[in-house]
């Protein structure tokens, strides 16, 4: 769960980030890491005033598991900025963004003791990418397969400097425990803290090239609604889709919920461009957000948000967050239930695609049946990450997923599909694990008639 390479040296690393450094002694046995990391979370609460946590997870749900229920239950944000990124560009990014850092331990064949001290560069994303292939190796690390030391960075005042090291280890299995010169560095000449100050969400993020409006759309268009009340959760819970949807073949718009094209919602200016964009989208998908995030259900905007939804007759997916929109624009009732982590769920194999069932559709013809929920299947293990869950109307839903509640007799609704609209809802979060379901509802758009081919 925690990294311990080269450990002291967190010390210099908040200095130089002019940040206070709070350590707390840890035995590190199975079992016990939770209570210790919601101890020391709490500490720094008491001592520092801290609001919320940023992780550097992405993709291990079992340090992300521990982290948000730690983080929850002491009333804090957690913010994952890196979640789901791909492994490969997040190394090239941080070579890019001008990171310093060297390898600190190695524990998987075929890395050995002649990988520590190598800094992530161009040819180190070339070597790992070429094991990622042949070893499966985890381009990041992800996995265990090793681990780094930051010495600089945009957020350094002042490189650290290594005066001494110290290595052990046998095999596949190395570490290197460094010594930092005691001096500071002269500081840099830039101002680190407003090069990495968050940036303001901007409305209008798009991968529509221009020429593609004027010479007519060549893929299908996903609109991606944020529920998020902070630009930085978005790059845990918008993003990811964002690089799935472009993956599977599919342009994407991304807009918040509250800045919706006043064509069937809010009312909100905005350009003739990004209206455009808004009503050419071919389907919706409303992302998840923060665990410690309850702006969405709170807003002026969300009467006028649930009337968008019930006026949008496209295809239309809501994740999480989402889901939970989508239920109360048709009259469900949410519902506290926390679930965190992993779970095994069990999915229908399919229903029919026009709300009927079994039998004919009312005019004679077989109504066809849709593989499951998107394409998932019977038992399936999806990431799990709220509060909160909808008790659907069953009159106008189809249950896709079903589960008993952790914590009592009630059942949760996993998974929806609207029984006359393509609208599906999932409460789980399918960009961890279960992207083949984005893949399930890309090939649903290209095979409605109106949809844009290319």
């Amino acid at each position: 769960m925690f990294h311990t390479p080269s450990i002291s040296a967190t010390a210099a690393q908040a200095k130089a980030m002019d940040l206070p450094h709070l350590t707390v002694t840890t035995p590190g046995q199975e079992g016990q890491e939770l209570s210790e990391l919601h101890d020391a979370l709490r500490r720094a609460q008491e001592e520092h005033g801290i609001t919320g946590v940023i992780s550097g997870a992405v993709a291990s749900t079992y340090q992300a598991t521990r982290v948000q229920k730690a983080c929850h239950a002491l009333g804090l944000w957690c913010f994952n900025p890196l979640w789901q990124m791909d492994q490969l560009a997040l190394l090239r990014a941080i070579v890019d963004q001008g990171f310093l850092a060297v390898i600190t331990a190695v524990a998987a064949s075929p890395l050995d003791a002649r990988w520590l001290g190598r800094a992530i560069d161009d040819a180190f994303i070339s070597d790992v990418a070429s094991l990622a292939t042949a070893h499966g190796i985890n381009p990041a690390g992800e996995g265990g397969e090793f681990e780094s030391l930051v010495l600089d960075c945009p957020l350094f005042k002042h490189p650290l400097r290594v005066a001494s090291y110290q290595d052990s280890g046998a095999g596949h299995a190395w570490r290197r425990e460094v010594r930092l010169e005691a001096g500071i560095s002269e500081d840099k000449q830039h101002s680190p803290r407003e090069e990495n100050t968050v940036q303001p969400r901007q409305t209008a993020q798009t991968n529509n090239p221009i020429e593609q409006k004027q010479t007519g759309k060549q893929r299908p268009t996903v609109l991606l609604i944020s529920t998020c009340a902070e630009p930085l959760s978005e790059r845990e819970f918008v993003d990811p889709f964002a690089r799935i949807v472009e993956r599977f073949g599919a342009r994407w718009i991304k807009r918040h919920h509250t800045e919706l094209d006043d064509r069937h919602g809010p009312a909100k200016e905005r350009s003739e461009e990004e209206q455009t964009d808004q009503q050419d989208a071919d389907a919706v998908i409303i992302c998840g957000t923060a665990l410690a995030d309850n702006a969405y259900l709170e807003g002026s905007t969300l009467p006028s948000v649930l009337e968008w939804l019930r006026a949008w007759d496209g295809p239309l997916l809501g994740i999480c967050a989402g889901m939970q929109l989508l239920g109360l624009a048709y009259g469900g009732e949410l519902r506290a239930g926390l679930e965190i982590g992993l779970y095994d769920e069990e999915f229908e194999d399919g229903i029919s695609v026009d709300g009927f069932e079994d039998g004919d559709s009312g005019d004679g013809e077989a109504p066809g049946r849709e593989s499951g929920f998107l394409g998932l299947t019977g038992a399936q293990q999806v990431w799990h990450l709220h509060g909160k869950y909808t008790a659907f109307n069953r009159l106008l839903f189809s249950v896709m997923a079903e589960s008993q509640k952790r914590t009592d007799s009630r059942s949760i609704i996993q998974a929806v599909r609207h029984k006359t609209l393509p609208h599906y809802g999932a409460l789980f979060h399918p960009e961890v694990r279960q992207e083949q379901c984005i893949q399930g509802f890309i090939s649903l758009i290209r095979a409605r008639p109106d949809a844009q081919r290319p």
